[in-house]
C-alpha cells in the first residue's frame, strides 16, 4: 500500500514537472514577447506625453482660441490616451519582471525531470514485477488496470493545476472588486462614508492596479491549463474564457471612461464581478471534474479487486 502511495504522489510529481516544461516554453516565448512590446509601448509613451503637452504648453489666449476651434475635446482625448499608455507600459513593465521571476522558478523545477523519471520508471518496474510475481495469470489485465489509473492521476494533476490558477486569479479579483468598492465609496465622489478610515480614491485605484498586474501572465498561465484539460476530456468549455486573455485592456478603457467622463466606477465595477463570474464557473467546472476523475480511480481500484476475488475462485 505505501509503495503504491509512493508511486502515485511520484506520478504526480513527474506530471507537474512535465507541465512545468511546457509551461516554460510558453513563457520564454510571451516574455520575449513581452521585452518587444516595452520597447514599442514606450515610444507611444513618449509621444502620447508630446501630444498632451502641445495642449498644456498654449497661452490663455491661445487655449481660448483652441477651445472656440472645437479642441477641448481633443485636449481629452489626449490625455485619456496618454493614460492609457502610461498603464499599457506600467502593466508590460510588470509582467516582465513577473515572467522573469516565474521562469527562474520553473528552471529549477524542471532541471529535476530526469531524476524523478529514473525514480519513477524504477517504481514502475518494481510495481510490474510483484503484479507478475503475485498476479501471474492475470498479469496483463492489472498492468493495465494500472495504467489507466496512472493516466487519471497524470490527468487530476493536471485539473488541480488549473484550479490552483483559476484560485489564484480570483484572490485577485476580489482584491481589485475590495479597492475599487471602497473607491467608489470615498467622500471625494460623494457617496456613504463607511465609518472606517479612508484612504483617498486615487490610492484605492492605484491599490487595484497593482493587483490587475499581476493578472495578466496568470490568465495567459490559466488559458494554457484549461488547454491541457480540455484537450485530455471532452468537458464542456465556459464561455468567454478567451475574453480573460484582454483583461488589462479592457479593465483600462472602462476605468479610464469611468475616471475621466463618467466621474463613477460602476461600469469597472460591474466588469470586475463579471470576470468574477466567470472564474467562479470556470472552478466549479474544474472541481467537477476531479469528483469524476476520482470516481473514475476508485472505479478501476474496485475493478482490479474483483478480477483478483474471481481469479481466486472466491
Amino acid at each position: 500500500m505505501q509503495q503504491n502511495a509512493d508511486l502515485e504522489k511520484l506520478l504526480a510529481y513527474y506530471q507537474s514537472i512535465i507541465h512545468a516544461k511546457k509551461h516554460l516554453a510558453n513563457l520564454n516565448q510571451r516574455l520575449e514577447e513581452e521585452q518587444i512590446n516595452l520597447d514599442d509601448i514606450h515610444l507611444i509613451l513618449e509621444k502620447e506625453y508630446q501630444d498632451v503637452k502641445k495642449f498644456e504648453g498654449l497661452s490663455l489666449a491661445s487655449l481660448f482660441h483652441t477651445f472656440l476651434g472645437k479642441k477641448e475635446e481633443q485636449y481629452e482625448i489626449e490625455k485619456q490616451e496618454y493614460l492609457n499608455a502610461v498603464l499599457k507600459y506600467n502593466e508590460c513593465e510588470k509582467t516582465v519582471d513577473l515572467l522573469s521571476y516565474e521562469k527562474q522558478v520553473l528552471q529549477e523545477k524542471v532541471q529535476k525531470e530526469q531524476e524523478v523519471y529514473q525514480q519513477l520508471t524504477s517504481l514502475l518496474t518494481e510495481r510490474n514485477q510483484l503484479i507478475q510475481e503475485k498476479y501471474a495469470g492475470l498479469k496483463n489485465q492489472i498492468i493495465e488496470i494500472h495504467e489507466q489509473i496512472d493516466e487519471k492521476i497524470a490527468y487530476k494533476q493536471e485539473v488541480q493545476e488549473a484550479l490552483i490558477v483559476v484560485r489564484k486569479a480570483a484572490e485577485l479579483i476580489q482584491g481589485m472588486l475590495t479597492r475599487v468598492i471602497k473607491a467608489q465609496h470615498s467622500e471625494e465622489w460623494g457617496l456613504i462614508n463607511s465609518g472606517e478610515p479612508q484612504l483617498s480614491k486615487d490610492t484605492y485605484i492605484d491599490q487595484a492596479q497593482q493587483l490587475s498586474y499581476k493578472l495578466k501572465p496568470l490568465f495567459q498561465q490559466l488559458e494554457d491549463e484549461l488547454e491541457d484539460v480540455y484537450r485530455s476530456k471532452s468537458i464542456k468549455r465556459i464561455n468567454k474564457v478567451a475574453e480573460l486573455k484582454h483583461f488589462n485592456e479592457i479593465y483600462y478603457d472602462y476605468l479610464i471612461s469611468d475616471w475621466i467622463i463618467r466621474k463613477q466606477i460602476n461600469s469597472t465595477l460591474n466588469y470586475l464581478n463579471g470576470v468574477s463570474d466567470i472564474l467562479q464557473r470556470i472552478e466549479q467546472t474544474l472541481k467537477a471534474q476531479l469528483r469524476v476523475t476520482d470516481q473514475a480511480i476508485d472505479y478501476l481500484n474496485k475493478r482490479k479487486q474483483e478480477f483478483i476475488l474471481e481469479a481466486a475462485g472466491q
